[in-house]
């Protein structure tokens, strides 16, 4: 970008902010990296119901996850060039980064189940549906954080209720695969459910990255603009 070009589109990002857009860009932004992980979370639940072999369902996630990526540094870039946004920055940032969490769990999924070969995924249809439930619920809650901004916490709650049944889903499946006759195959739908443990929000990983904490930064009761350009401090952008 030319010098010449650089005052004018500054004034244009500070007169979209004084007209409140910046916000809507925002969220819209946050929108499609959460739309990315859905397509994520519906490949892997296709590849579990059987639908799609998992060679394939491998291949097509790592375009999903690049484009998951892509749709990330579009918001830091965002970000980096909005005065005002529509909730905390700091809080902005965490969300992009559990979100893409989410989507690197479900990438390790479906790179085991296909270096595993289990004969069977049925296991982990119903943890999915818990996802994709909770990924509706999460989208649901970011647009409402400036339409209807009262409502954001009840939006959310569904996320966080998702994360519970992703846990206890795996637990059933655990209960039912250690009762059984241990075998190979039965490693290898451990160590896929571990997926599972980390898109509930379990011990996998720290609390702070898992994916029942996505909905606590759309919860944030701060609804004023977060003025400033750069990013949180002690926050690497993502």
């Amino acid at each position: 970008m030319s010098a010449a070009v650089r005052p004018v589109r500054r004034i244009r990002l500070v007169w979209d902010d004084l007209r409140g857009r910046s916000g809507d860009r925002v969220v819209g932004q946050v929108a499609r990296q959460i739309r990315a992980v859905r397509d994520g979370a519906e490949l892997a639940r296709e590849m579990a119901a059987g639908r799609v072999p998992s060679g394939e369902a491998r291949a097509r996630m790592t375009e999903i996850e690049h484009a998951g990526d892509a749709e990330r540094a579009a918001l830091a870039a965002m970000l980096r060039g909005v005065l005002a946004t529509p909730i905390d920055r700091e809080d902005l940032y965490r969300l992009s980064r559990s979100v893409d969490d989410v989507l690197d769990n479900l990438r390790d999924f479906v790179r085991e189940a296909d270096l595993f070969g289990p004969p069977g995924l049925g296991f982990a249809v119903p943890p999915l549906d818990a996802v994709l439930e909770g990924l509706t619920s999460l989208d649901t809650a970011v647009r409402m954080v400036l339409a209807e901004p009262a409502a954001v916490t009840v939006a959310a709650l569904g996320a966080r209720k998702a994360g519970n049944r992703v846990r206890e889903t795996r637990q059933a499946a655990l209960t039912r695969l250690f009762a059984a006759r241990w075998t190979s195959t039965s490693c290898a739908g451990a160590s896929c459910s571990t997926a599972w443990t980390r898109w509930g929000g379990g011990s996998a990983r720290r609390p702070t990255r898992s994916r029942t904490r996505c909905s606590s930064a759309v919860t944030d009761r701060t609804m004023k603009p977060q003025v400033g350009a750069a990013g949180p401090q002690g926050e690497d952008p993502p």
